[in-house]
């Protein structure tokens, strides 16, 4: 990225904040005063206009080397602080605190995303939302005053439908997982008409939004964010690009050479608070329109995913992968498992509205086209006894080592 890009950040219109934000991470959080310290960066001189892109990137990989004391701004304590948990779907689940003002900020980001979309206060406002089942939640005088409302999607599917049947919801809100678990097994006869349906928590593709909007009667709008984060920006049925969502996060964009046409999007969070960003990896890639005014990003890659590392040397992207699967009529959902010995395991869930051999072929061909010849490809059934309540899938993975070092 350079400065003369007018999507990237305006390093120059936040002087003031990133200023306070360096000042605050240097003399507050060790986690920033090592890991610059290490960089032989002096934050306390940095003019952010100039010399922001001198610090050095943070990754999850980094920072869970550190304990949660060591990462967390040393004027707040554990006992005051909500927690927010990453799903675990890279192996262990990343923790992430946020004090009252962090967590207003989330909050109205979050509101604005809704405004975006549609919601307006006093409609009916549904959210299928993972509620372990030994926790009894009401929803705030705010939110009920505001006509909102959750279901716990972890209850029995049955109970869950009957819920949504009788609450007639005209927002519907929730993961991509429980949304499709309510598409499933609705009753077409029975079911409400939501103006509105907002998904989130994972990659939004063909499969899953044309089986919601067949099912449950509304096309969908796509929230992207981040646990650490939280809401980055949505994505409205019809529009063609992704509405960022400002003005508390600072976004850039780095190229990268793996995946051509995409770049990796690193975020700050401006507000500061317990736990701040700062130079943050997503972790996703992003396709951006560069003929157009502001760059806008038109397409989001998803999580990170794995490499796969062919016996020549070769590394295949993961997004080449996941684009040329993910839009194969009559797929689900789908995991790719690179194995030591290069051979790849492909589990997969079928819609059912075409017929598996045909799914196969379609997806022996399109993984033969990116792994050339040569490719060693088991096909399997994806087990889904968890429905609406398993986590996060991590839907390409290699166990090839050199797969798995973190992208630089």
């Amino acid at each position: 990225m350079t400065g003369e890009d007018p999507a990237a950040a305006d390093y120059n219109l936040h002087r003031h904040r990133l200023t306070t934000l360096l000042a605050m991470a240097k003399q507050y959080i060790p986690y920033y005063r090592q890991k610059w310290r290490e960089a032989g960066i002096d934050a306390a001189n940095l003019d952010p206009a100039r010399d922001f892109q001198q610090l050095p990137i943070v990754q999850k990989a980094d920072l869970r080397r550190f304990a949660v004391e060591d990462r967390l701004d040393q004027r707040f304590e554990l006992e005051h602080l909500q927690m927010e948990s990453t799903s675990g779907s890279s192996g262990e689940p990343f923790q992430v605190f946020l004090d009252a003002a962090s967590l207003r900020r989330r909050q109205l980001r979050t509101m604005r995303g809704l405004w975006h979309s549609g919601y307006r206060p006093g409609q009916r406002f549904l959210w299928l939302k993972r509620l372990p089942t030994d926790r009894i939640t009401r929803p705030s005088l705010l939110r009920r005053i505001a006509g909102m409302s959750f279901v716990n999607v972890l209850l029995d599917p049955a109970t869950v439908l009957e819920q949504y049947y009788s609450r007639r919801p005209s927002v519907l809100y929730g993961q991509q997982s429980a949304l499709m678990m309510l598409a499933e097994g609705i009753d077409v006869e029975r079911r409400p008409r939501p103006s509105i349906i907002v998904g989130f928590g994972e990659q939004l593709t063909p499969s899953i939004r044309n089986l919601v909007q067949a099912r449950l009667g509304a096309d969908i709008t796509d929230f992207y964010g981040t646990t650490e984060v939280g809401l980055i920006a949505v994505h409205r049925p019809g529009d063609d690009s992704y509405r960022m969502m400002q003005p508390d996060l600072l976004y850039e964009y780095l190229p990268t050479e793996d995946v051509p046409g995409y770049e990796r999007l690193i975020v700050t969070t401006l507000g500061g608070g317990a736990m701040p960003f700062i130079r943050y990896d997503t972790g996703d890639l992003v396709k951006r329109d560069h003929s157009r005014p502001g760059r806008p990003i038109v397409a989001i890659g998803g999580t990170k995913l794995d490499f796969l590392t062919m016996r020549s040397g070769q590394r295949i992207g993961p997004y080449l992968v996941d684009h040329a699967i993910y839009q194969i009529p009559g797929l689900k959902k789908y995991r790719v498992v690179q194995q030591a010995d290069h051979s790849i395991d492909l589990y997969m869930s079928m819609t059912g509205g075409r017929a598996t051999a045909d799914v196969e072929r379609d997806a022996t061909t399109a993984m033969a086209g990116i792994c050339g010849p040569g490719l060693e490809l088991r096909l399997s059934e994806l087990a889904e006894s968890q429905g609406a309540s398993a986590p996060k899938l991590r839907v390409i993975q290699s166990h090839v080592g050199s797969a798995l070092t973190p992208i630089q």
